[in-house]
């Protein structure tokens, strides 16, 4: 098993280095299959990107490349027609991947598997929604969204997205709830950068184009669980009657299964959309294998450092996932997921993986009566003029999930993933004919999620936040990192400094360089003229309050650039970095305020850009925050 801890600062890189040497000792339930000759690496970095492998100011490029061995294929490439599939053989993937590691600047290498849906064929049944609304007085086979639907049905601002085989996005029942991306329109040019040329509802990560169509069907019905449209007296509901869906195909028409590799581009996608400012809540994966990904875990982990829940179905080979794993729902990190089906009655599925790993039950649906599987929207280009249909499966039971996630953030929009996860654990059901079937005895209950207290408030003076996550209380975290150096502005010591994380030896802005060779680093070299002395003496910064804001002014010179110190100091009791540098080109600074009673140490000192020329350091101003 992996445990990544994702939410905080250690190195995911450095455990998945050991993960990745371990790989080949795991034993599996049956053999994987995968791309012959296809292999997946990830380079090696300097020690500022490892420290950095988890933060949020990374490139939103894709951390991860996939190689051929040209010599066994010297025609074929990812996507070519050339692609075979085969077991995995460790043997060969050790032999392999021991010639691809001779490049020093590759660290890690690994055989691109291939991710199985997570559905099983079944039989049609009647148009009955049991698990949305279940009248039987004996038997409750629903999760308690009529009582959730009384709080709210849902909101077109909260994205979901879909890890499929696409999504039929001109499906009557789900057209009106696909996302559409406001920042990249269909003009042929890739408008927000990200590499996708108009994907204006989605993308394919395995044909690398913006074309999330499903022409297998399994997507489409993930996507009606999670979202097909509401109230429309047409078809089916989803757990949301409004939503913004964001389709990702990770699969080839008329290929059985996920390459890893299209799966990872899938979650680089999705972390790169938070990024840039998409409100994206969570992410289903409806797919799994039994081979862990050491690449697929570090990328998971970034999806955790936006924000993203990523859930995952369990799997359905009616297994122990305790001794023998299914990935991604296996992997220990704390924004995953795991997902079991239930039937009607409210029992494990005759074909459900189970264990204390599985986090929570939903309903997966069970081929036993008419009032057994799960009916929702289907692709037509699956299956000629079909709308829908049903299937059962793990599958279907992790949308249940992802989709009452959606429903609940829809109400309580603060809420961020840890609060939902935790929400989402805490309000389920403990049913006995559960037990030691998910941890608990967990069965999903939307409704006692939406009715349930909201977590305690430890930031009360802070509507966004509801605890002091990464930056503290009333210093945003919004994922904003000014300068790209792969630190979040709020715990870097030089925010608008690309080339420093603290101000070292020479301060914020000011590099610490020996022009002259001399083996003295010219800001502490008097006889050095780079940077000049500015003959001035500098008053103290005057400290004002306004609001939420703290007010700092300083001496007014012409054509200065300010640099200003705000250190907190050592017996004060405060949530706010230790130190923190603003470089600012007026005499005046506004930053959030402090907590009531914190002790500040402030100074600053000036420069000017056209000469180079610094002053030396103001009076220090110490000041208890009221």
């Amino acid at each position: 098993m992996i445990f990544l801890r994702c939410f905080s600062r250690v190195s995911i890189l450095a455990i998945a280095v050991v993960l990745n040497q371990l790989l080949p000792a795991i034993a599996v339930a049956a053999p994987e299959r995968v791309i012959a000759n296809q292999y997946i690496i990830q380079k090696a970095t300097s020690a500022d990107t490892d420290r950095n492998t988890n933060s949020i100011g990374e490139s939103p490029k894709s951390s991860f490349e996939v190689v051929r061995i040209p010599s066994r294929d010297p025609l074929a490439g990812p996507g070519k027609s050339a692609e075979q599939v085969e077991d995995l053989d460790w043997s060969k993937v050790r032999a392999d991947c021991d010639e691809i590691l001779k490049d020093p600047s590759i660290a890690m290498c690994e055989p691109d598997i291939i991710r199985e849906a997570l559905a099983l064929p079944n039989d049609p049944g009647l148009p009955l929604q049991w698990w949305l609304y279940d009248e039987s007085t004996s038997i409750k086979g629903d999760f308690g969204l009529s009582l959730a639907w009384d709080r709210g049905t849902g909101s077109a601002s909260v994205l979901l997205g879909v890890i499929d085989t696409g999504v039929h996005y001109t499906h009557p029942d789900l057209a009106p709830n696909m996302w559409v991306n406001p920042a990249d329109p269909v003009d042929g040019i890739d408008n927000d950068g990200n590499g996708y040329v108009d994907d204006k509802l989605g993308v394919n990560t395995y044909y690398k184009d913006s074309l999330p169509f499903d022409c297998n069907g399994h997507g489409t019905h993930v996507a009606g669980i999670m979202g097909a449209k509401g109230n429309n007296a047409l078809g089916v509901s989803g757990v949301n009657w409004t939503t913004s869906l964001i389709a990702v195909s990770a699969q080839r028409c008329g290929f059985s299964g996920f390459t890893l590799s299209a799966v990872l581009a899938a979650y680089e996608y999705f972390y790169d959309l938070k990024r840039r400012g998409h409100n994206i809540r969570a992410v289903n994966a409806s797919i799994g294998g039994s081979t862990p990904s050491a690449i697929e875990a570090v990328t998971i982990g970034k999806l955790a450092s936006v924000d993203i829940i990523l859930i995952a179905a369990a799997g359905n080979d009616g297994r122990n996932v305790d001794t023998q794993p299914m990935y991604p729902a296996n992997y220990e990190i704390e924004n995953i997921i795991s997902v079991g089906a239930t039937n009607w009655i409210v029992k494990r599925s005759n074909y459900s993986n189970y264990g204390e790993s599985v986090d929570i039950a939903a309903p997966g649906g069970e081929s036993v009566s008419e009032y057994s599987e799960i009916l929702s929207t289907w692709s037509p280009l699956a299956t000629k003029d079909t709308y829908f249909k049903y299937l059962r499966g793990t599958s279907m039971a992790a949308p249940m999930v992802t989709g009452t996630l959606g429903l609940i953030a829809s109400q309580r929009p603060y809420l961020n993933g840890a609060h939902l996860k935790s929400m989402l654990l805490s309000s389920a059901d403990s049913k006995p004919a559960l037990a030691g079937f998910t941890a608990g005895g967990r069965y999903l209950n939307a409704g006692q999620m939406s009715i349930m207290a909201d977590p305690p408030d430890n930031c009360p003076a802070d509507p966004n936040k509801l605890d002091p996550a990464v930056c503290g209380c009333d210093v945003p975290e919004s994922y904003i990192d000014s300068d790209g150096d792969g630190v979040l502005s709020c715990l870097d010591g030089c925010p608008s400094d690309p080339t420093k994380l603290t101000p070292s030896v020479c301060g914020c802005g000011i590099p610490d360089a020996d022009s002259n060779g001399n083996g003295r680093i010219d800001c502490l070299e008097v006889a050095n003229s780079t940077p000049a002395k500015l003959n001035v003496a500098l008053s103290k910064p005057k400290i004002t309050t306004a609001g939420k804001k703290l007010r700092i002014q300083m001496q007014k010179l012409a054509n200065a650039q300010y640099v200003v110190e705000v250190s907190s100091l050592a017996n004060s009791k405060t949530k706010v970095p230790k130190l923190a540098v603003y470089t600012r080109p007026t005499n005046i600074v506004q930053i959030a305020k402090p907590k009531r009673g914190t002790k500040l140490s402030i100074r600053y000192y000036v420069r000017m850009p056209s000469s180079g020329a610094q002053s030396g350091w103001s009076p220090v101003q110490k000041s208890n925050v009221k």
